[in-house]
């Protein structure tokens, strides 16, 4: 009679290889999500920046005011945006929008042309 089975060397052998690629795999996963959050950040800031300007434009104001949220949303934003669950400040047109957590790379580039 056979037995049908795995032995013990075997299945420690495939449990060691899903462990090296999983400690493979993890620091890609890890970094494809900050680069994710990154890409949203900047993209946040593009429709703030863009609805801010947009409101400049319609009310006649000048670089250095500020609007409130409530003159924003939902006429030139949809909703408030937020990175990683905080809300960003608002912030003149001559100053532009920032991240709220301070993240060193999420940084709207403007590029005046």
């Amino acid at each position: 009679m056979t037995n049908k089975g795995y032995t013990l060397v075997e299945v420690i052998i495939v449990v060691g290889i899903i462990g090296l690629l999983a400690i493979l795999a993890l620091p890609n996963f890890f970094k494809a999500r900050d680069v994710a959050k990154k890409n949203i950040c900047i993209a946040n800031m593009k429709q703030l920046q863009g609805g801010f300007e947009l409101w400049a434009l319609e009310e006649d104001k000048e670089m250095d005011d500020t609007p409130l949220v409530t003159d924003i949303v939902p006429d030139y934003v949809k909703k408030w945006p937020k990175c990683s669950g905080v809300s960003y400040e608002t912030f003149s047109l001559g100053e532009g929008p920032s991240c709220p957590n301070d993240i060193q790379s999420h940084v709207l580039n403007v590029h005046n042309d």
